[in-house]
């Protein structure tokens, strides 16, 4: 598959100029995009900075530093031991484990492997969707408009920090080339090909919603072409319809063989999460654009930003946002009213689907898809599908920047098509100038969000309220310019053929200072040292190579979580920086190799999180002291709270430090064991009703002919707690069980002195494992067979695969030796 390549039809009918034009074009096109993703990312490119704002900070540095030690040590990627007790870490398919482009880490500090990720995914995403354009059969210049207004768009722009989106949505156009490209007189089977790869790449990429989204839109838009093959016939007789399904079916089977060694242990995991079976409906829907944040859509700013240290609308920001730049919408909405191309109006009805799906539990579209589309249910943020609306738009404004080029303009419509103009200025105007009216609905608008508002404090309700007047009308004034420019070039353009080009040019340098204008706030960096200074609290926190865990309590990881990811307060600077990071906010804990009993993660799993929430309730309601806590090994808690002996202060600063000396270790021996299988009485029993010091309650009798109990099992004489490996050396006088506050997980394997033993499920969540009296050695380690299996079945797929491209080429260069020597 050639990415510009052009059937004989479209080169015949093209308005593109010759072959020799078209390739110039494309290659200017190509160094201005590359350009222009550099300078988006400059800071983090060409100086000694690094991004430090959400997801980046908090979850993508601590596990691209934790994969890169797995890797250089030549292992595979399995397990996070340093959050809850214990989770998969390549089955967690956000942190893209498999995804090319993480080799990164390997030869790049951290910080720089990140940019350069961030910044080769824009290139990419800017890069395709230039070639889909092409593939549309529009010019250079005009893909080129519609390329930036995507890659650069507010919804991207805003989610940099969402590492694993970026890298999947990159992949998006070239999905629908892929689409595009499609014929039903073409094999079923090599039609599928390229399409199973995309997906494929996508699905290792690791932000499935994402996949999800593009594949219905893919879905969406190789439906609409159906029409265009009517009255021919696919391969073996079959329907264009027909085969396009057959060919899209056969491409998604492909794609999973292709992407078994991360959708296999994905599965798994979500099999055992939270979102086993999917969501509930209201789970489903949160995160939904609010119907009175619409305007966002034209003005992200009407709500305050983060990059102001306020932002008083519902949700968190960088959900609510679907952000395409005024010059965009003007030459979108241009060639709705004004081109001649019927496929305006397929992508029109793709922008206002999208809004009516990123509206959620708001609008009918999202809840129907809820019910009748198949994986919608297992994922939230429904303000996501945003993402068609963005696309449609560029594709839309590089449409209505074609017609302005050619003159392909509908006459009748122009007359409507100023009225509107006029009118939008008008009313930009009166905005602007901060109308009573205006800033009355505004001021309607941020109450409501205000009186919704999940992350806003209420106590900065007032503030935020005296700010609406100003922001509203700074808002007014930028949306009035860029209109009311946008506007201008187009009449200019409309009037006088020979300021077309200079009008096409400033339209294009407008929209790029527009989306930058507003983008490229959303990355703050800081300097790189700052980000690998270890905070002084870790020093006193002696965890003894992972032989215990710390507590960082839900209240200091809120407070200290809002204010940097809501507002973007407080990391603007090293001082800012260091006293958020020396929190150990979950997972910053991971860099420094200090096991958290909390973490974050999109996706929980179900059984150690309900002991965990049983242990802090535990300790909130008795100053700390929790048996529960204790028996998941919590040495140190990190809270605003003042607690009491038998706790020990060991630091002050903005939160306390305290140290329990009676917590146990991860591994330890019991000799007496209670069987309940029975989950809510298993409760009960760790909740108190065991001394779990002593005994452990399981699901099942342990494997044993004869079991005597007894006061002294015998002690371990030395651990090694390893990243997919404890072991343990034993001595024991007689028969015992090795407890283990390790999340119970399939994939988990026992061996007492090198024999392969059943791993016991304890204390409802847990591992265990039953010894004899001359065990000497024990050792649990991760071997999931859905990562074996997966590998395999990937590996022999894409084997297959690059097997069938090279003997596809060979066949190619025979045919055309053959039909050369005729």
């Amino acid at each position: 598959m050639r990415i510009f390549r052009r059937t004989r039809r479209e080169t015949a009918t093209s308005p593109c100029g010759s072959p020799r034009s078209r390739k110039r074009a494309d290659i200017l096109a190509l160094l201005g995009l590359t350009a222009l993703s550099v300078g988006f990312f400059w800071r983090g490119i060409l100086t000694d900075r690094a991004p430090i704002w959400g997801d980046i900070l908090v979850a993508f540095y601590p596990v691209h530093y934790l994969w890169r030690t797995f890797v250089l040590r030549g292992d595979l990627p399995l397990w996070n031991p340093f959050i809850f007790t214990g989770m998969p870490l390549l089955a967690d398919s956000q942190y893209s484990s498999l995804y090319p482009s993480m080799v990164l880490n390997l030869f790049l500090p951290l910080h720089r492997a990140l940019v350069a990720d961030l910044a080769l995914h824009t290139l990419m995403l800017s890069v395709f969707t230039y070639a889909f354009l092409r593939r549309l059969s529009l010019s250079g210049m005009s893909a080129f408009l519609g390329a930036v207004t995507f890659a650069f768009s507010g919804f991207v722009a805003v989610r940099v920090h969402h590492v694993s989106l970026i890298r999947t949505m990159a992949w998006l156009p070239l999905l629908l080339y892929v689409v595009a490209d499609f014929t039903p007189r073409r094999n079923i089977v090599r039609s599928s090909i390229p399409l199973a790869a995309v997906l494929a790449v996508m699905t290792f990429a690791g932000h499935m919603q994402t996949t999800l989204i593009s594949g219905l839109l893919a879905i969406v838009f190789g439906l609409s072409r159906i029409g265009s093959f009517r009255g021919s016939e696919g391969a073996q007789g079959k329907s264009p319809l027909v085969a396009f399904v057959a060919a899209f079916a056969l491409g998604s089977v492909l794609a999973f063989a292709l992407a078994a060694a991360q959708i296999l242990p994905a599965a798994e995991l979500v099999w055992q999460s939270d979102r086993g079976g999917g969501t509930d409906y209201s789970f489903a829907t949160s995160f939904s654009l609010p119907l009175r944040q619409l305007p966002m859509l034209v003005s992200p700013g009407l709500f305050g930003t983060p990059t102001q240290g306020m932002y008083w609308g519902e949700w968190l920001y960088w959900e609510m946002v679907g952000y395409a730049g005024i010059a965009p919408l003007a030459l979108g909405i241009a060639a709705v009213l004004l081109a001649t191309r019927r496929d305006r109006f397929f992508w029109l009805f793709v922008g206002v689907a999208g809004v009516g799906l990123a509206l959620g539990r708001g609008f009918v579209l999202y809840p129907a898809a809820y019910w009748l589309v198949p994986g919608v249910a297992y994922f939230r943020v429904p303000a996501r599908f945003l993402m068609w609306y963005t696309f449609a738009v560029a594709v839309l404004a590089a449409m209505g920047l074609e017609a302005l080029q050619q003159g392909d303009i509908r006459r009748r419509q122009w007359i409507g098509f100023l009225l509107f103009a006029a009118a939008t200025a008008v009313g930009g105007a009166y905005w602007a100038a901060g109308g009573s009216r205006a800033l009355e609905v505004v001021r309607s608008l941020a109450q409501g969000a205000l009186e919704s508002a999940r992350f806003f404090p209420r106590s900065m309700t007032a503030a935020a309220l005296s700010l609406v007047g100003d922001v509203a009308r700074w808002e007014g004034h930028r949306f009035l310019m860029l209109w009311t420019g946008a506007a201008s070039l187009i009449v200019v353009a409309r009037i006088s053929r020979r300021t077309v080009p200079l009008a096409v040019v400033l339209l294009a340098l407008l929209s790029v200072a527009d989306l930058f204008s507003f983008g490229m706030d959303f990355y703050p960096t800081a300097e790189a040292q700052d980000l690998y200074r270890s905070p002084p609290a870790t020093k006193l926190l002696d965890v003894e190579s992972g032989k215990y865990r710390i507590l960082t309590t839900p209240r200091l990881s809120s407070a200290s979580w809002q204010g940097v990811m809501t507002f973007r307060s407080g990391v603007d600077d090293s001082l800012g920086l260091m006293e958020f990071r020396k929190t150990l906010v979950p997972n910053l804990n991971v860099q420094y190799g200090i096991p958290n009993v909390l973490g974050y993660s999109p996706i929980v799993f179900i059984p150690p999180q309900q002991v965990i929430g049983l242990a802090i309730a535990q300790a909130a309601g008795n100053a700390g002291r929790s048996p529960l806590l204790d028996f998941l090994g919590t040495r140190y808690i990190l809270t605003p709270a003042r607690l009491g002996p038998p706790l020990q202060s060991v630091y002050v600063d903005r939160y306390y430090i305290w140290r329990s000396d009676s917590a146990l270790p991860r591994g330890y021996l019991v000799s007496r064991y209670v069987v309940e299988p029975d989950e809510e009485r298993r409760g009960r029993l760790i909740s108190g009703g065991v001394d779990l010091r002593r005994t452990v309650v399981l699901d099942r009798a342990p494997p044993s002919a004869s079991w005597a109990p007894h006061n002294e099992p015998g002690r371990i004489l030395r651990r090694s707690y390893d990243l997919s490996r404890v072991s343990f050396d034993v001595e024991l006088t007689g028969p015992a069980i090795l407890v283990l506050s390790d999340a119970y997980y399939p994939g988990w394997h026992a061996y007492v002195d090198g024999t392969r033993r059943p791993v016991l499920r304890a204390n409802h969540a847990f591992r265990a494992v039953s010894l004899p009296p001359h065990a000497k050695r024990v050792e649990f380690v991760y071997e999931p067979i859905t990562v074996k299996a997966g590998l395999m079945i990937s590996g022999v797929a894409w084997s297959l695969l690059v097997a069938a491209w090279f003997l596809s080429v060979w066949q190619g260069g025979r045919a055309r030796r053959a039909q050369g020597a005729l």
